[in-house]
């Protein structure tokens, strides 16, 4: 199987699919025309169909080219690369032919959208989860895959139904299970059905409500990243509101058991330095906020949804050399630092409902008390605690996110340090967050910041999300 597939006679565009598949390890390839497309039969979980006239057009049958994808890649999510000056009432028909997301071809290699893209659809089209979480007996109406690694493909190995004890047994000798990620809501039903009757119960109701929060912030994301979809202000807000009220979901669990660091540790495997983060930045200020000023937790939370999202339009190049700890030139940072006013301009530009209090929020979160943060540098006391919150758990975030080909330190011992050290940090976050989180902090008990790998914990951790898939 191919991860990528390209269909484009373009070199330029050749190679910089190449680089991104060659730094995340995707196996990709490129066909100049659709009938060797065709000819070679491939077997791709992406299709990307380049219809520019200067990134190797692919004359005027760029619809054919979807269509003949979609069919022949089965389930292949295709995206398709048009002209800048195409004229909006032609995309409807491309996403009719089969096209999954539409790009203007500026976007492809001066913006960072495709590394997203692809993450989503080649890490986390598939969530992991435990067999324990099934009950013998059972009627499931979702199918249970697992994967194959030297095919490199997700099969079926049991079929909505009435799942039997005796089958659940024979599922034991395969290690690793996946759902589909379209079935999430279903497997949500199907674990909430029952009660809450130990901390592997709750702990199981808070990380599926944390990959629900996932999905439909992914969907928000692609939806505000397809140029089809300028228009779309009611499923925008559709999608807006339902990131808000599973934000309210998480928070309820939370509010009753707040256990759930080994949720969002494993939420990511590697950094895009883009809005993979912006769900695991969310679940640590539920965590916090709780403890510091409820009444702005929810708010808070979207506002780490949305505050990010301009960091797609930045040029790849910056947020590849931010994955790489590179220093940025001059001219790079400049365009670094307005992402979060990009965030802002672009849910005005889809019409979002964004009150002033959730712009200022968004556009204030890399502000710093002493006036030494961008992109404005206003005075600390004109800084939202909102914005110094997400501020605080996006760097929470970073410091015990997991590197693969990295040595991990106990993330518990991490993120003590880090809050032992944000706490005296008043020329950051301003005295009065300081004063809150040290007393929030003291509210912490022995038991929730144990180490994740004991014993006692090993089935407390799950692989959330995006874990690292063997090829």
């Amino acid at each position: 199987m191919v991860e990528v597939g390209l269909i484009s006679s373009s070199s330029v565009v050749i190679e910089h699919i190449n680089s991104i598949c060659r730094e995340f390890e995707y196996s990709t390839k490129s066909w100049p025309t659709l009938n060797d497309f065709m000819e070679a039969e491939p077997d791709c979980r992406v299709v990307i169909v380049c219809a520019s006239e200067k990134q190797g057009k692919i004359s005027d049958n760029a619809a054919e080219c979807c269509q003949v994808a979609k069919a022949m890649c089965n389930d292949a999510f295709v995206v398709c690369i048009v002209e800048k000056a195409v004229k909006r009432d032609q995309l409807p028909f491309l996403k009719k032919s089969g096209a999954d997301l539409i790009l203007n071809d500026d976007q492809l290699i001066e913006m960072s959208k495709l590394e997203f893209l692809l993450t989503q659809e080649l890490k986390v089209k598939f969530i992991p989860f435990k067999l324990s979480e099934i009950r013998p007996d059972s009627e499931i109406d979702f199918h249970i895959y697992h994967l194959v690694p030297h095919r490199g493909k997700f099969l079926p190995c049991s079929q909505p139904g009435l799942l039997t004890s005796t089958h659940l047994k024979k599922l034991q000798k395969i290690s690793e299970f996946y759902i589909n990620r379209r079935d999430l809501p279903k497997f949500r039903a199907y674990l909430e059905s029952r009660p809450v009757v130990s901390a592997k119960d709750l702990l199981s109701r808070c990380r599926i409500r944390f990959l629900s929060l996932c999905v439909a912030y992914a969907e928000l994301v692609f939806l505000l990243t397809d140029q089809a979809e300028l228009g779309s202000f009611e499923r925008g807000t559709e999608l807006l509101g339902q990131c808000k009220a599973l934000c309210s979901d998480l928070v309820s669990v939370v509010a009753e058991f707040d256990e759930v660091w080994d949720v969002i540790d494993q939420s990511a495997i590697g950094n895009l330095a883009s809005v993979e983060r912006s769900t695991a930045v969310a679940t640590y200020i539920a965590v916090f906020g709780l403890r510091m000023n409820p009444e702005k937790v929810e708010s808070a939370m979207v506002g780490a949804l949305m505050s990010d999202i301009g960091l797609l339009f930045l040029n790849s190049k910056i947020l590849k050399k931010m994955r790489a700890r590179e220093p940025l030139l001059d001219a790079e940072y400049a365009q670094y630092i307005r992402h979060p006013m990009i965030s802002v301009d672009l849910a005005l530009e889809r019409k979002l409902q964004v009150d002033l209090d959730l712009r200022k929020m968004i556009s204030m979160t890399h502000e710093r008390n002493d006036g030494k943060g961008f992109p404005d540098r206003p005075l600390g006391t004109r800084i939202p605690f909102e914005s110094h919150l997400i501020q605080f758990c996006q760097e929470l975030d970073a410091r015990t996110l997991p590197i693969l080909g990295e040595f991990r330190r106990n993330p518990r011992h991490i993120r003590a340090e880090f809050v032992e050290e944000a706490i005296s940090d008043v020329d950051r976050f301003g005295a009065d967050f300081c004063q809150q989180l040290e007393k929030a902090w003291g509210t912490f008990n022995e038991e929730t910041v144990r180490h994740p790998y004991s014993d006692d914990a090993e089935n407390f951790v799950y692989d959330v999300l995006t874990r690292h898939i063997r090829k």
